[in-house]
């Protein structure tokens, strides 16, 4: 499991948040990805707009919880290449800023 590996789980797709530094953990902390034509007012810095599989998604980080990683599974997509905009939703959610 990484950081920021995209996981499909009972028809919704969840961002593991989580360091890589605590991988002993039996839990990840991970947050929603909702499509993006899904009625959401997003707020460009705290609900940033990602391209998932393919197809245009909302990480919807307000939403974050923790889950058991048995219920994981396999990662479906990685979302290194958004560091920075998922990196701001976490100031936003923790500093607000």
């Amino acid at each position: 499991m990484a950081q920021f590996d995209v996981y499909h789980v009972d028809g919704t797709l969840l961002l593991d948040i989580q360091t890589d530094l605590l991988g002993l953990f039996p839990s990840r902390l991970v947050a929603p990805l909702r499509k993006q034509d899904i009625e959401l007012s997003p707020h460009h810095r705290l609900n940033p707009r990602l391209t998932v599989l393919g197809e245009p998604h909302v990480l919807v980080i307000q939403h974050l919880s923790a889950v058991r990683t048995s219920i994981l599974g396999r990662p479906v997509d990685n979302l290194d290449r958004y560091y920075d905009e998922i990196k701001s939703a976490y100031d936003m959610v923790f500093n607000g800023f």
